[in-house]
């Protein structure tokens, strides 16, 4: 098992190296004022029996990203985004829904109850190589990690002298921001990294003779590298329970393809919301990144994005999305995505997929840096009735942020810190830099979250309507059988006349 503990703070906030103790395998030193990440990477024989075996019968990649939906603040290159919630993705391999099956069985022996276990749940995400299929998705709003924490407690923590800190580890997670979980089949390893925000940080790790800790201590500095690469120096300590080495003095320029764009934007429902309700994305500013470097190496102007993640409670209608005018009213340029299938009439108690996904191109003001908004309009699905005839549903917030084409040379894949598989990223080419806009949270409960009032029939008031229905459907077919016997009556009585007329001629 290999574990990677690193802090990243403000050049401001540095601490004397001299401060941090390196001695019996731990490494401990003051407070830091960071944002943290923590990786662990571990073969499959490292796993536990019951999860090990899971894994090895599986022949496909999986993907689990979680993202808390407090808002949170981080830095560079820490910085990319999706919509709070649990993500799941993984590699279809033709083999049949059963797959969807096991995988979705899986990952709620630590996740607890999820929707997935229909294979219809899943939607798929192209891939950005048109030989290779592109991964299936399934989505949940998942506020806590409290479910995940009491369940992978007693598998990944048994009884051992390093009980202790294993369970603290897992523990911590409840303050974590992002969970990313990944099984790849080719090497046979799982690697779990997960990100705390910036605030103050515990300086604190212990090897064990099963695996060797290193903690890296880095601030940035925007000078160094080239236009595509972020600039980190700092310390490099490892602790092992067999040696003590005193930190060592590094520095790094590493390419990153998520970069903080420095704007923020925030959400609201524009009222009337009633069943087809529009949300206005407040933008702080439309500066593009780089706009003023003649030297950023990006090949094209970048282009600003929402991507949406939609609940199966409401969808945007890809044909009204279509029409050039009405979008440009909306400060939106084109719908660039839009996931397969969207029945647009069904209700969301009959709809198999968890939602849907929406990548629209915005059109900020391209002679003022001044606030600005988009509006997107969607569409609620009709839901079950409730009480007092209004229900509520949630939309978690976009992730929102600028892309820029890279030069076909730049080597992306050797960020240590690199954050793939996370849905949109398929919708681009390999060469594309994300810029990412800060979400700012609502007002009523500083979430990344917006609750939408539903209209639905009231229950109290159902059996009138099932009433009034019987008997509207009845007179309908009264009427009709009146209208007929009326139709006949009169029929037959202009052939009688016309008879009478043919025998006195």
């Amino acid at each position: 098992m290999r574990r990677r503990i690193t802090f990243i703070h403000r050049p401001e906030d540095g601490i004397d190296p001299s401060s941090i103790q390196v001695a019996h395998g731990s490494i401990t030193g003051p407070v830091l004022l960071a944002a943290r990440e923590e990786r662990l990477t571990l073969d499959v024989d490292e796993l536990p029996g019951n999860l090990a075996l899971a894994l090895k019968n599986l022949t496909q990649d999986i993907h689990i990203r979680w993202t808390t939906s407090a808002p949170y603040e981080t830095t560079e290159p820490l910085s990319s985004r999706i919509s709070p919630g649990l993500h799941i993705l993984y590699t279809p391999l033709g083999q049949g829904p059963e797959d969807s099956t096991r995988i979705c069985s899986l990952i709620e022996g630590y996740f607890g109850p999820l929707g997935c276990e229909n294979p219809e749940s899943f939607i798929d995400v192209p891939s950005d190589d048109a030989a290779k299929r592109g991964l299936l998705l399934y989505y949940e709003i998942y506020e806590k990690l409290d479910d995940f924490i009491s369940k992978a407690k007693p598998t990944l923590c048994p009884s051992s002298s390093n009980d202790d800190e294993c369970s603290a580890r897992v523990q911590a997670l409840a303050s974590a921001a992002s969970l990313d979980i990944s099984w790849i089949h080719a090497s046979q390893t799982l690697r779990v990294t997960a990100l705390w925000p910036t605030g103050p940080q515990v300086l604190s790790a212990k090897s064990t003779a099963e695996h060797r800790a290193e903690v890296g201590i880095f601030s940035t500095d925007p000078l160094a590298g080239e236009p595509h690469e972020i600039g980190l120096g700092g310390l490099v300590a490892t602790a092992a329970a067999d040696e003590t080495k005193e930190p060592s003095i590094v520095a790094y320029a590493i390419p990153s393809r998520h970069r903080q764009a420095e704007s923020s934007f925030s959400v609201k429902v524009l009222e009337p919301q009633g069943l087809h309700p529009t949300l206005q994305l407040a933008v702080s500013s439309a500066h593009p990144p780089s706009a003023d470097d003649t030297n950023s190496g990006y090949e094209e102007q970048c282009t600003l994005h929402a991507y949406l993640t939609l609940p199966r409670t409401i969808f945007a209608d890809r044909y009204q999305l279509a029409d050039g005018l009405f979008m440009a009213s909306k400060n939106l340029t084109k719908l660039r995505y839009a996931s397969q299938p969207v029945d647009l009439e069904m209700p969301e108690y009959k709809t198999p997929q968890w939602g849907s996904t929406v990548l629209l191109d915005l059109a900020p003001p391209t002679n003022s840096d001044s606030p600005w908004t988009a509006e997107v309009p969607l569409h609620l699905r009709y839901m079950p009735p409730t009480p007092g005839g209004l229900s509520h549903t949630e939309v978690p917030y976009p992730a929102v942020f600028w892309t820029c084409k890279a030069n076909e040379d730049t080597p992306f894949t050797d960020n240590p810190f690199d954050r793939a598989n996370v849905g949109y990223d398929s919708l681009f080419g390999p060469h594309a830099v994300y810029w990412h806009v800060q979400p700012l949270p609502n007002a009523e409960d500083n979430r990344l979250v917006t609750t939408l009032r539903v209209p639905v029939l009231a229950v109290e008031k159902s059996s009138w309507v099932e009433t009034g229905t019987t008997l509207t459907i009845l007179l309908g077919f009264g009427w009709v059988l009146i209208s007929l016997f009326f139709a006949a009556r009169r029929s037959g009585n202009e052939k009688k006349a016309q008879a009478a007329t043919k025998k006195k001629q």
